[in-house]
């Protein structure tokens, strides 16, 4: 018998919703439950992308809400939901019925504490900081040699792999293109269209994991906006788990065709849908991505 199916059990008895301590799951199911079920909502989410949703589906319930700092999780008797969630995974494929989440996946408070994390890091934190300080002191790309020392920069604290690329793109190709693009009014104003044209306008190879950096840290940093969204290898591993209709193919093709504006209003309804508003929602939600996606290749 799967320890799980100790969890469907008890679940079968709720009438309408149960909270439970992480301890009380663990004693129901007779042993430990794994780290990331205790450090990481995407485990308990209600998905067809997850593997353990359903322990509870099958016993007509949802993951309501889940709290880190309480160690509980919640569970609400919702029959209808829970089976046509399950219907999708039976059949492999989309049935064109709408079995979005019907509560919000991510809660202001799980980003929150994972933007705070790795504010607190003794690396990453630290380079965001330096970053910050280095757009403070040169905000403007109006000179080439400044902008050269800014790609540099974020190429190698966000890992964007320019410099491996030396036969394909060059520096100067790079640093050009942002000083003759009127790029200081544009991501003043939060035009998505610059990821794109850095993105497809610089070279051979494909900008946009760079492009998409180097725009959201000057909107944020030096503008106090929050208008871009970060497209790298861990999000396009984490974001499906917030979007049901939502695939890593779907992403790959935006990247592919530079169609960030896509990209950016997909982030933005995932936002919206789970009600999120925090200060730089976008910014902190790029920092949740990426906390919680480690090991991700870029």
């Amino acid at each position: 018998m799967n320890k799980y199916e100790n969890l469907t059990a008890f679940l079968r008895n709720v009438t309408d919703s149960v909270t439970l301590s992480f301890r009380e799951v663990a004693e129901i199911i007779h042993d430990e439950l794994p780290q990331s079920a205790v450090t990481h909502r995407a485990w308990w989410s209600n998905s067809t992308q997850n593997s353990y949703s359903k322990n509870w589906l099958s016993a007509g319930c949802l993951v309501d809400s889940w709290d880190v700092q309480a160690g509980t999780v919640t569970f609400l008797r919702n029959e209808e939901v829970a089976q046509n969630i399950m219907a999708d995974m039976g059949s492999g494929t989309r049935t064109g019925r709408r079995t979005t989440h019907a509560f919000s996946l991510i809660t202001e408070q799980e980003i929150i504490e994972q933007a705070d994390a790795v504010a607190a890091d003794s690396t990453y934190g630290a380079e965001s900081q330096l970053i910050h300080e280095a757009l403070t002191m040169f905000p403007r790309n109006d000179d080439l040699a400044v902008i050269a020392m800014k790609i540099g920069l974020i190429d190698i604290t966000n890992s964007t792999h320019i410099s491996q690329y030396k036969s394909q793109i060059s520096v100067n190709t790079l640093a050009s293109f942002i000083l003759n693009c009127d790029f200081d009014r544009r991501v003043a104003e939060g035009d998505p269209t610059l990821v794109e044209d850095i993105a497809r306008n610089t070279g051979a190879i494909n900008l946009f994991s760079f492009a998409s950096k180097y725009c959201t840290y000057h909107n944020v940093d030096v503008y106090g906006r929050d208008d871009y969204s970060i497209l790298d290898g861990r999000v396009k591993e984490g974001l499906p788990k917030f979007k049901e209709d939502l695939t890593q193919t779907q992403i790959e093709t935006w990247r592919k065709t530079f169609n960030y504006s896509a990209f950016n209003e997909c982030v933005g309804e995932i936002l919206d849908t789970n009600n999120i508003h925090i200060p730089f929602r976008r910014r902190k939600f790029d920092y949740y991505i990426w906390n919680t996606n480690k090991g991700t290749d870029d």
